[in-house]
């Protein structure tokens, strides 16, 4: 195991950098309550390339609840959404072997319905 602490140091830096942007991108949404893909990419500071994760992050959120998807008007190019669950500072964790949404906030775990189906929470 030489290189082993190198290897977890790299993991473990991925893993508190993904966590960072997850926390950056739940304290903008809690703080705008109302926006678009765009506002939040804007207002994180994240490059376009990140389009797709934070895409991803809204539709996992949506699915388990935690926002909702207002209509869209002519002429608006994109979805613009809105925060119902707004239940602390700490950003709710995607479970992949689970397929569950983690809330440290509330200390509950929300199984998540298929894409294109959203969860009709209490």
């Amino acid at each position: 195991m030489k290189h082993g602490p190198l290897i977890l140091r790299k993991t473990l830096g991925k893993r508190q950098r993904v966590m960072n942007k997850r926390a950056s991108l739940w304290q903008a949404m809690r703080i705008l309550r109302t926006f678009a893909i765009s506002d939040l990419l804007a207002v994180c500071e994240l490059p376009g390339e990140k389009r797709m994760s934070v895409t991803s992050y809204c539709g996992l959120l949506h699915r388990a609840g935690y926002l909702n998807k207002l209509r869209t008007h002519r002429g608006q190019h994109e979805t613009m959404f809105s925060l119902m669950r707004n239940s602390g500072p700490h950003p709710p964790a995607y479970i992949v072997q689970r397929r569950e949404l983690f809330d440290p906030n509330t200390m509950l775990t929300h199984s998540l319905p298929r894409k294109g189906k959203r969860h009709v929470g209490k």
